[in-house]
């Protein structure tokens, strides 16, 4: 029993030299090497919100930082849907990484939103912006009517207001 248990163990010894050799001899072999730069960028849009005249179109630029000299596949593209009430339904619009979104003038006065802002390549979205939703308020920035009337002598004495007579020259 006594040589048994030797060869057993003698068996187990060689098979873990074995092990750890095949072990050396393959980490020892050089498969290949190479270094890659692992950069961290982000979709972001700029101004995440705007008041615009009636009637005027407006942009909504999109910025996808890359590496120099990085070029992007052809397929991706920047999209978002835009809706306000002034609108039937919501409209797609689609722009290149780095451009800017072209918002038509709204002839209705409101609060226009461009929602789902993301990063597509092909029918895949990628990633959400970091803003993903951007507001637009169609206003009238400019008042075009101005009312007045004359003051009466007593709202003139009111406010402090003096003529003498060298304010009349002809």
């Amino acid at each position: 029993m006594g040589l048994f248990l030797g060869k057993r163990v003698w068996k187990i010894a060689l098979a873990a030299t074995l092990a750890v050799a095949w072990g050396i001899s393959a980490s020892a072999q050089d498969l290949g090497s190479g270094q890659f730069q692992i950069l961290g960028t982000a979709l972001d849009i700029s101004p995440e919100s705007q008041a615009v005249p009636v009637s005027i179109p407006t942009v909504i630029h999109t910025s996808l930082p890359v590496a120099a000299g990085t070029k992007l596949p052809a397929d991706v593209f920047v999209r978002g849907e835009l809706t306000g009430p002034g609108l039937a339904a919501a409209a797609s619009l689609v722009t290149t990484p780095n451009a800017n979104f072209v918002i038509p003038g709204q002839s209705v006065k409101g609060t226009y939103v461009v929602s789902n802002i993301r990063l597509t390549q092909g029918a895949t979205t990628v990633g959400l912006s970091a803003h993903p939703t951007a507001t637009i308020t169609v206003t009238d920035i400019l008042m075009t009517q101005v009312t007045s009337r004359p003051l009466t002598y007593q709202e003139m004495v009111d406010k402090g207001i003096v003529l003498s007579k060298e304010d009349f020259s002809a």
